[in-house]
């Protein structure tokens, strides 16, 4: 499922059905947990099964009380590199990480954050079942489970305006810039890439709550992430229109290559 330009700019939940409703949470939002939770929530998110199983042995300090987990993990990677391509596509991060309960604990927090409705880890059926506790405290609405679970993620990392590429590791952005300001964000870049602070979350905020006609510190809090990303990106092509238009005023356009609708331009993706 795709979300269209309209929704993704919406700040209403998105209601899947038999699963739950969607946020879109603002900043505002991401201010009360702060942003360094936020970060940690998106990376639990997109997370892959290869990228589980490093993070494991690089971290596999913080579960000494839990030897069997850590032989089970060692396991798992085995079966799992025996695996065909196909069968490896099949297998969601869930089915991997079943038995982790630091990794559950956060991941449950993460869609808790952008789920309305309570997300709750059931261990038995592995799976997480969503509750609305204004109908019903002990029977759950939805359930989010192996096979519907890539398609979830998709849709709450549309609302901040990511988008992964189908069946790859790999995450794709709606543009360069979304791909650019992410990758600045969350330590992606090359390492011998110096970091450009100009776009980081907080800069954006700031520079755009100046730079745009109707927006301040205040207001920006009330916007959505998507919305947040997608008036940075606008405002671009207004500044670019502006110039042009500028231009042309001093200049004339004997090329007639001024384009009156320029300020309408959809951002190239």
């Amino acid at each position: 499922m795709q979300l269209d330009y309209f929704t993704l700019l919406s700040e209403e939940p998105v209601k899947l059905q038999n699963i739950g409703s969607i946020k879109s949470p603002k900043i505002n939002d991401i201010k009360k947990i702060t942003f360094p939770v936020y970060q940690t929530y998106i990376d639990y998110l997109i997370i892959d099964i290869p990228t589980y199983f490093s993070m494991l042995e690089k971290n596999s300090e913080n579960y000494p009380d839990k030897p069997e987990l850590k032989e089970f993990v060692s396991q798992l990677k085995n079966e799992y590199s025996l695996l065909s391509d196909e069968d490896k596509q099949k297998l969601s991060i869930i089915d991997v990480v079943k038995n982790d309960d630091y990794f559950i604990k956060i991941l449950s927090l993460a869609l808790n954050f952008f789920f309305v409705e309570e997300i709750v880890f059931n261990y038995e059926d592995v799976c997480f079942y969503t509750y609305d506790k204004t109908i019903d405290e002990e029977n759950p609405v939805g359930v989010i489970y192996s096979e519907n679970y890539s398609s979830v993620i998709d849709i709450i990392l549309s609302r901040v305006n990511i988008k992964r590429k189908k069946n790859e590791e790999e995450i794709k952005f709606k543009n360069k810039k979304a791909a650019e300001i992410f990758a600045k964000l969350h330590g992606k870049e090359k390492k011998d890439d110096k970091t450009d602070k100009r776009f980081e979350l907080a800069n954006i905020i700031s520079s755009l709550s100046v730079h745009s006609k109707n927006l301040n510190l205040i207001d920006i809090g009330n916007l959505t992430v998507f919305q947040l990303y997608d008036q940075f990106q606008k405002q671009q092509i207004e500044d670019y229109y502006e110039i042009m238009k500028r231009s042309v005023s001093i200049w004339g356009d004997s090329d007639n290559k001024f384009d009156i609708l320029g300020w309408l331009k959809l951002y190239e993706e």
